[in-house]
């Protein structure tokens, strides 16, 4: 984590808690796009408008954007950027408006005393229903038509609409009214096949029925004679469909309404005893009403026109109607940005359970519907920049501004010119945005070795030290709060097989002939700003470096920590006084295809994580960083989309999810213990005199008690192994598939069960940007397990320093869960605990922080747990 920024008490807006940058590389303001990168691509709004684009980097759990800028394009002249775009189905309302409307004729027509006959002076409803039909047809042919029943109360009919029996002996013994008049003319006319039988069911509160025929046989039997009966024997020969208009009600004010719901959800779905072989099932229904002012209580939303009614949606999710809401992965295909905008930022099938909020960007653009981009400043390339980086920082991203030292040279040919210039660029950025001036990070370059630079001047180059320091002093007496983030230097291939440039170790840097950056850290020592500077490597996979010896294991580890790792737990000592530094990754990527870039990739997680061999107990956790780039216009390392703008990398973001990015579909805690498969064995123990272990074959982190977090079986003299382990991971699809004692599957019994929805669970759907939201998703767990570091207690111990120097920790800021020893308690998400009582883990004491009240902290707990039990037989 990064240090406290400095509150001059002057904005709510600066940090006060320390924070954690999860960031993206977004390029365009260098290399003479004058925007950024990827907006023509696509055929939509999801891919070519600025904002959306922005909307899907924050909702997947990013929360910093690091910009590379070139001074020459921001004095450039502007490209436009905004164009007409499609909106997906927004465009094409008549065409969906005719496909998907239907018409209710008339509504309840007992409620007007109307027969299917002509009687007492009113006209027949069956005649109506003709004319009407008649009408219809000759605007549009391809209409749905639905009709209620009347004229069947009392023995038949219990509601309103209900009543459609056209058996004679029926009719004739209650005395109801007779529609066979209208079926009759009706099989003569070209809609037949469009006409929907749509009765109206309720419980005893509207229907007043208390007989005992509103549940059980009785019930079921009257359903069928009134209509269920027309979806099977049909009339004459034709079945029709049947979809019930209306049901509802309140089943906290009325309960006596909660069993005939029931019935009625078996006797739709032909469930628990309610398949008489007179009807089929009935899958189209209709609930009164989604309003607060539907009567009765039976509304969706309550009162306030905003909570939600979960028990009812719980009932519907149910086999009444098989409500499938956006948090439970219904999968519907992507049609443009209406869809795809929120479909393409699951991963497929993961469940999303009604506790994850999706919150919508805090600033929307001024966006003319149907143009992408208009809201975009077009009278200069500056204009347009500030206007990015305000937008970015008003909707909570911390923005780091890099200027890009493979365009633009101005530092190595004009050190003074580039100072004013970064002074002038910052105060543009800054002086009218506060939000600006709280989020902006300022890095004065990248990649400095690629461009021969040393700490000290050499070659005619002016040294990294004196720049750092002058553009660090410029913008400091402009801001006295700004953070810095500085990239290291010196043998460029070395630096690029792991030594990131900021070794100050005398043998290492003779061995490798680096440049030396210890004059550096003791000038740095003495400023004001020492405690707001972020030490920001570069790790490089094989794929780019082409250099694959010595970067996996111990070697890599080895590497970083003399580069780089070492500065954020033993420090840089000078004077008797050791400074820690924070530690951020500026830019690491890969296509995660190549072996030697996977295996490279996996131990750089477990270092950054601090996880298993990889703490070597000379770095803390890193747990900031910044993805190589977000558009898949840089081959090598490849971007967070696919080479179309709709898909993303899902290997990708499961990857950084070890890392402690959150997308919007799991909950904060989720990746702390990251699923994997492991096998998990304790030699000490055995049964049978055979050793136990347990797997997992797929999902899920093993954790355990006692100083061993792999000790977690226990023999009875039974023989019978009890297993005490915790198994967590960020869904339940993450629930391993069987648990095996000694290659023998393990009988696992107990329910799996969801975390109920609280009362405050969201209220809305996917919002999207000028956009209709899309009320469903897909998700689906990460397909390549990872690993995050689960520690004991006290298993972190601080590197050597100088005898009795004092240690200036620049913001290393203790776990909340460890002044207790234990996790505080969170919201459960799923989890299986194994027979029992769960283990709770303990992360590693200290992690470098940056600060700020909006984020909290990421836990490391055990989460929610059943209890399956492992019988005796085995192992």
């Amino acid at each position: 984590m990064l240090p406290p920024r400095p509150s001059n008490g002057s904005s709510s807006l600066k940090l006060e808690a320390s924070f954690q940058l999860r960031g993206v590389n977004y390029f365009g303001f260098d290399d003479a796009n004058t925007m950024f990168d990827g907006l023509w691509g696509g055929s939509d709004s999801l891919a070519q408008d600025w904002a959306t684009v922005v909307y899907r980097i924050q909702l997947l759990g990013f929360n910093a954007i690091r910009i590379p800028f070139s001074f020459k394009d921001l004095q450039s002249s502007p490209k436009s950027f905004s164009q007409s775009c499609t909106q997906g189905k927004c465009n094409t309302y008549l065409p969906v408006a005719q496909a998907k409307t239907m018409v209710d004729i008339l509504n309840e027509p007992d409620f007007g005393n109307l027969r299917w006959e002509a009687a007492n002076g009113l006209p027949g409803v069956g005649d109506l229903y003709l004319q009407a039909m008649d009408a219809l047809y000759n605007v549009n042919s391809g209409l749905l038509y639905f009709i209620e029943g009347a004229g069947q109360q009392g023995s038949i009919a219990k509601n309103w609409g209900d009543g459609f029996t056209t058996d004679s002996s029926v009719v004739s013994s209650t005395g109801v009214s007779d529609p066979n008049s209208f079926f009759s003319s009706l099989l003569g006319k070209p809609y037949l096949n469009q006409v929907v039988i749509a009765p109206h069911v309720y419980g005893p509160s509207v229907s007043m029925d208390n007989s005992g025929s509103s549940v059980g046989s009785k019930f079921w039997s009257r359903l069928t004679t009134s209509f269920g009966y027309l979806n099977k024997a049909g009339y004459k020969g034709h079945m029709f469909a049947i979809a019930l208009g209306e049901t509802g009600t309140d089943f906290s004010q009325y309960p006596g309404d909660t069993q005939t719901l029931l019935d009625l959800a078996s006797y739709v779905s032909l469930a628990n005893g309610a398949d008489d072989g007179k009807h089929n099932a009935i899958t189209s229904v209709f609930w009164w009403a989604w309003n607060a002012n539907s009567g009765q209580g039976m509304g969706i939303v309550g009162q306030d026109w905003t909570t939600i009614d979960w028990t009812k949606i719980a009932f519907l999710q149910g086999s009444i109607m098989n409500l499938k809401p956006w948090y439970q992965g219904s999968q519907p295909a992507p049609q443009g940005p209406q869809a795809s905008s929120s479909v393409s930022l699951t991963p497929p099938a993961a469940t999303i359970y009604p506790t994850f909020m999706v919150q919508p960007l805090a600033v929307l653009p001024d966006q003319i519907p149907g143009i992408c981009n208009n809201y975009l400043p077009s009278d200069s390339v500056m204009s347009r920049f500030i206007y990015v980086v305000d937008f970015f920082a008003q909707n909570g991203f911390y923005v780091v501004l890099s200027n890009n030292l493979d365009t633009d040279k101005t530092a190595l040919r004009s050190p003074n010119a580039w100072v004013q210039s970064w002074a002038s660029i910052f105060s543009a950025v800054t002086t009218n945005s506060p939000y600006s001036q709280a989020n902006v990070i300022v890095e004065p370059f990248s990649d400095p070795p690629a461009a021969g630079l040393q700490w000290n001047a050499a070659d005619s180059l002016p040294g990294l030290s004196d720049l750092y320091i002058a553009v660090q002093d410029a913008i400091s007496s402009l801001s006295p709060t700004t953070l810095f983030m500085l990239q290291g230097t010196g043998s460029y291939q070395a630096a690029s097989a792991g030594i990131q440039g900021f070794a100050t170790d005398a043998t290492t840097l003779a061995q490798y002939g680096l440049s030396n950056p210890t004059t550096f850290f003791r000038e740095l020592s003495g400023r004001p700003y020492v405690n707001r500077t972020i030490l920001a490597p570069r790790i490089n996979p094989p794929s780019i470096t082409r250099i694959a010896a010595n970067t996996t294991g111990e070697t890599l580890w080895t590497r970083l920590d003399t580069s780089f790792g070492y500065l954020s737990q033993q420090g840089f000592c000078y004077n008797g006084v050791c400074r820690i530094f924070p530690i951020a990754v500026a830019e690491f990527g890969s296509n995660l295809t190549s072996a030697a870039d996977i295996n490279m990739m996996s131990d750089l997680s477990s270092y950054l994580s601090n996880y298993g061999s990889a703490d070597t107990g000379n770095h803390a956790i890193i747990g900031s960083w910044f993805w190589a780039t977000w558009p898949p216009n840089r081959p090598v390392v490849g971007g967070l989309l696919a080479d179309n703008p709709y898909n993303i990398q899902w290997a990708k973001i499961n990857y950084l999810a070890q890392l402690g990015l959150t997308p919007w579909y799991t909950p904060p805690s989720a990746h702390r213990l990251t699923p994997r498969i492991q096998n998990v064995t304790n030699p000490s123990a055995s049964a049978s005199s055979t050793t136990c272990g347990a797997e997992l074959s797929a999902g899920g982190t093993i954790t355990g008690v006692g100083s061993d977090s792999t000790d977690i079986l226990w023999p009875f003299s039974s023989n019978q192994v009890i297993v005490n382990l915790v198994v967590t991971g960020s869904s339940l699809s993450f629930e391993p598939n069987y648990v095996a004692i000694n290659g023998v599957n393990c009988s696992i019994t107990g329910s799996r069960t969801a975390p109920p929805a609280p009362s405050a669970v969201p209220t809305r759907s996917l919002p999207l940007i000028n956009r209709i939201p899309t009320s469903s998703l897909r998700s689906s767990p990460p397909s390549s397990p990872a690993v995050s570091r689960v520690t004991p207690a006290g298993t972190v111990s601080p590197a050597p320093v100088a005898p009795n120097a004092p240690r200036m920790n620049a913001g290393i800021t203790q776990h909340p869960s460890k002044a207790q020893g234990r996790s505080p308690a969170v919201t459960p998400s799923p989890a299986v605990m194994v027979q029992g009582s769960p283990a709770v883990p303990d992360m590693p004491t200290q992690e470098a922080a940056i600060t700020d009240p909006r984020i909290p902290l990421p836990l490391a707990v055990p989460l929610a747990t059943t209890t399956p039990s492992v019988p005796a037989s085995s192992g």
